[in-house]
C-alpha cells in the first residue's frame, strides 16, 4: 500500500489504496465509543471508522472523518502515516481511512475493545522517547500545527523509531477558530477545563506534552486515583501532576517547564468550584526535628459561599510541598514570624 492519492473528497477508486469495509475481514476490535470504532486487520493494519450523526441527538458534536483526514496531511510525517480511505460497501461514502499497525505509549480507553497493557520501557529508552516527544511537539508548535489531544495513547512508537501522533480529530491550524469538542480532562490545563468553548491556543499543546512526559516516566496515568467527576474540577484549580514523585531532577525539570509554557489561567492555584483541598507544607529553614508541618486548605467556591448548606466532608489531599520561606526562620519554629508567609 502506498500513499500517492488524490484529494480527500475524490471519488472512491481515486486512490490506489481505496477499499470497502467487506475488504476488512475479519479483524478485531480495539477501541470502541459511541461515534465509531477502531480495528486491527491482519496484524499489520488498523482501520477507523466514523458511523452518521444521529438525528435524535442533533447537539451532539462528533468527529468528522474529512477533518481528521485534512489535518494527518497537513502534519505529513509527524502524523501517523495514512495508507489510505475506507468506503462503506456502496462505494459511495468515506466513512474512515486505514493506518499501518504501531505500538502506543500506552493503552487508551477502551469501550467494548481489548484493555491493552502498557509498554514497558528502561530509563534510558524513555528519555530516548521522552527527547523524540520534544522534537516532535517542537516541530508541530513551529509550523502552528494544534494536536488537541496530546496523550500517552495517541502517541505512537513506530516501526522506524520514530515517535509520532494518532488521533488527529480533536486537531487544529492556529488561527482557523476551530472549536474542540471534547477534552481529556487528565491532560488538559486549567484554561481548557474552564474555557472548553474557545478555540485551542498553540500553548495547550505544551502544557499536555508535560502531563505526557509525566506518564511515561512514572508509568501511570495522571490523578489516576481520583474519581474521574473530580478531575476536571482539580485542573480548574491548577493542581498538576505530582512532580515530587518523578525521581529524575532532569526530568522534573523538563516536565515542570512544559508544564509552565501552558496558557495562561487566572483561577486561584488550589481553588476549585465544589472540591476544597489541602496541602501539608513544610519550611527549608526549619530548625526542629521533626520537621514542622502546616496544613494549608483552600475552599472551594462552594464552600466559600455563606449560603451553602453543605460543606466538603473531606479536602483533597495534595502532595507535600516543601517552601523557600520568606521569614528569617520557619514561622513555627518563631512564633514572632507566624504571620510570615512564603
Amino acid at each position: 500500500m502506498t500513499t500517492d492519492h488524490s484529494p480527500i473528497d475524490a471519488p472512491f477508486g481515486s486512490w490506489a489504496t481505496d477499499r470497502i469495509l467487506s475488504d476488512m475481514q475479519p479483524n478485531r476490535s480495539v477501541h470502541r465509543v459511541g461515534h465509531g470504532y477502531v480495528s486491527v486487520f491482519e496484524e499489520r493494519y488498523v482501520f477507523k471508522v466514523f458511523h452518521d450523526e444521529d438525528p435524535s441527538e442533533p447537539l451532539l458534536i462528533r468527529p468528522k472523518v474529512g477533518h481528521e483526514l485534512r489535518m494527518m496531511l497537513i502534519a505529513g510525517s509527524d502524523s501517523v502515516r495514512l495508507i489510505g480511505r475506507l468506503f462503506d460497501n456502496t462505494k459511495q461514502k468515506l466513512i474512515g481511512f486505514i493506518m499501518p499497525y504501531e505500538q502506543a505509549l500506552a493503552p487508551g480507553v477502551n469501550i467494548g475493545g481489548e484493555p491493552g497493557e502498557r509498554a514497558k520501557f528502561s530509563k534510558e529508552q524513555k528519555r530516548e522517547i521522552i527527547d523524540k516527544l520534544c522534537r516532535l511537539i517542537e516541530r508541530l508548535q513551529a509550523r502552528q500545527i494544534i494536536h488537541g489531544d496530546v496523550k500517552p495513547s495517541n502517541l505512537l512508537l513506530c516501526s522506524d523509531g520514530q515517535v509520532r501522533l494518532c488521533d488527529w480529530a480533536l486537531a487544529s491550524v492556529n488561527g482557523d477558530n476551530f472549536i474542540a469538542y471534547a477534552v481529556s480532562d487528565h491532560y488538559a490545563s486549567c484554561r481548557r477545563c474552564c474555557l472548553p468553548q474557545e478555540p485551542l491556543a498553540l500553548e495547550e499543546d505544551l502544557y499536555a506534552t508535560g502531563v505526557s512526559i509525566w506518564e511515561i516516566w512514572m508509568e501511570k496515568v495522571p490523578f489516576e486515583d481520583v474519581e474521574e467527576d473530580i478531575v476536571d474540577e482539580l485542573v480548574m484549580g491548577g493542581i498538576r501532576p505530582d512532580l515530587q514523585a518523578v525521581d529524575d531532577p532532569e526530568i522534573a525539570a523538563l516536565i515542570k517547564s512544559y508544564l509552565d509554557a501552558g496558557p495562561v489561567c487566572s483561577n486561584k492555584p488550589g481553588q476549585t468550584r465544589t472540591v476544597c483541598t489541602q496541602v501539608d507544607v513544610t519550611f527549608n529553614n526549619c530548625r526542629a526535628t521533626p520537621a514542622h508541618v502546616e496544613t494549608r486548605v483552600v475552599k472551594c467556591y462552594h464552600c466559600q459561599d455563606p449560603d451553602a448548606t453543605q460543606q466538603c466532608a473531606e479536602p483533597f489531599r495534595l502532595p507535600n510541598v516543601l517552601v523557600d520561606s520568606s521569614s528569617p526562620v520557619c514561622p513555627k519554629c518563631n512564633p514572632i514570624y507566624v504571620g510570615w508567609r512564603c
